[in-house]
Order: C-alpha cells, then structure tokens, then sequence
C-alpha cells in the first residue's frame, strides 16, 4: 500500500457516447461528436455562421490530488483486477469513515512492472486526506465494502445504486457484480462468504433497500423497530442533509432527521438550517412525524 499526498492525475472526457468532441480550429467552438459533422455553426465570438475546419478531440486536464494506492501478490490479482471490488471499497470507505461519495474516486492501475492495483484519489484538487483516512482503517473500509456488497436486494449478479452504482461509473454498470466484490473480499478477509438471507435483523421486503444502508448495529436495531412500528414511512438512510451534515435516517419531505452517534455541533447546525431532529425512539418519532407538514 503506498500513499502519495501529491500525485499528479489526468482527467480525461470523450464526451457524450466516447467519440470525443469536435473543435473548430477557427472559433474554438465546439460540441459533442454523437451524430454527424454538422457543415457549419455560429461563430463563438461573433455570433454569425462560421465554417472553419473542425478537429475530432479527446478534452483532459491535469491536477495534483492525495492518492492511495493497493498492491499485492499475485493470489490476489483477482481482487485488485475487479471493478466490482473497487467500488464496493469507495461505497464501505464512504459509509464507513462518513466521506461524501462524490469527494472520493478510484480506478483499475498497472504498477510499472505491470501488476495489477487498485488506485484512489481524492477528487478535489490539492486533495483533502480522505485517500489517508482510507489507508488508515483500511481493515475497518474493507469490512464495511464486504457488507455493502453482501447486503442489497438487487441479484448477487448485478447491483444497483443501493450498493455499488453511482452516476459517475454509469459507464461501468454492466460489469459491476455485488456478488463477485462480496466473494472476493471474504476471501482477503477471511471470512464467510455472506449472502443476503444472512442480513440481521429481518425485516419487510420494503424495508430491505433501507436495511441494507445501514452501517451500525445500532443504526440496524432502530431501523428494525420502525420497521415493526404502523404508520411510519421508510426513511432514506445514511444521506446528507443541509449542505452536507451526515444523518443517520431522514424523512427529506418532514425535514425530520434522527441522528445516532452524532456530533453535539452537528444537531444545532440543522435546528438553524430549520430541520427538526427527532430523538431515537419510535414513538416520539411518530408524533414528530404526524405534527410535520410536508414541503414542497
């Protein structure tokens, strides 16, 4: 494992379906290449039709960000070659360390004597130590992603944006499999190969999606008590709220929030963005919930 707080990355777009853009060489105009060439278009600066010659281009920059990397033996080669690994390993770090899905990004390398390893990067420019914070409890990360990847109702042969898919590996969704990450991180782990029919406590098939969001037993017992509970709709769990203040469920259209193991800071920072905080037990969350109008 090897981290570096100033690695150098390449960002790289070929637009909307990978044919990359089309550039006029005159203008500086330019647009995604879906369809045809188009023979003319309006000038950039001055507005009337222009017919400069147009380069088919692929856009990228480049920018320092903290990075961490993950090798191994070859024994393990299957693991740091499986895309499904690796996003089930951003998906437990996120959820586990309280990192914002977005602040964080990975990808498939080749170390230069060709090996496989997993690479993470912190997505904003200069970096922000979330990459450090992941090579610090990377056992606590790997825990968490097996989960991730065990626990969901999609089929162990697919997955879906409750456990591996964002919309910025969209291009990858075909060859995200949760059960393959599952497997492969139980086997690094040493540890049983879960499935979903393991997940504790039961609850309605409802329910299911917001089960397997949890991250804590605590988180899971609550949860399991609503779930018993008449009246009280499923709540989105484990999302951020007011520009940014992890919770553990929210009921967005209410702006109720319960937290559990919060910050002190954290409560009076939604109070004045006008949610309401409801305390962790199922009939004062009731009556919090039918006294809330819900917003538009």
């Amino acid at each position: 494992m090897a981290y570096g707080p100033r690695a150098e990355l390449v960002a790289i777009s070929e637009g909307k379906v990978g044919r990359g853009f089309l550039i006029c060489d005159w203008c500086g105009w330019g647009t995604s290449l879906v369809n045809e060439y188009p023979r003319s278009h309006r000038h950039l600066f001055k507005g009337d039709t222009c017919r400069g010659p147009l380069s088919q281009l692929a856009l990228a920059h480049t920018f320092e960000t903290d990075m961490l990397t993950i090798s191994g033996p070859g024994s393990v080669a299957p693991l740091l070659e499986s895309p499904s690994v690796l996003y089930a390993i951003l998906e437990g770090a996120s959820r586990g360390l309280d990192i914002a899905r977005d602040d964080v990004d990975g990808t498939l390398y080749r170390a230069e004597d060709g090996s496989a390893a997993l690479a993470f990067f912190d997505t904003v420019p200069g970096g922000a130590g979330n990459v450090l914070r992941i090579g610090q409890h990377l056992s606590e990360v790997l825990a968490r992603a097996r989960k991730v990847a065990s626990y969901c109702e999609c089929g162990e042969e697919t997955s879906c944006y409750a456990c591996l898919r964002t919309f910025r590996n969209e291009r990858f969704h075909d060859q995200l499999r949760r059960g393959e990450a599952a497997t492969l991180l139980a086997q690094v782990l040493r540890e049983p190969i879960l499935t979903t029919e393991d997940q504790a406590p039961q609850v309605p098939t409802e329910w299911a999606g917001a089960m397997a969001q949890t991250g804590t037993p605590a988180e899971q017992e609550f949860l399991a008590a609503l779930a018993g509970a008449h009246g009280i709709p499923v709540p989105e769990v484990g999302v951020e709220v007011a520009d940014g203040i992890p919770v553990a469920f929210a009921w967005p259209d209410k702006r109720v929030v319960v937290l559990i193991d919060a910050e002190p800071e954290d409560r009076n920072d939604l109070e004045r963005a006008g949610w309401v905080v409801a305390e962790a037990e199922v009939e004062a969350l009731r009556t919090t919930l039918g006294e809330r109008v819900p917003t538009r």
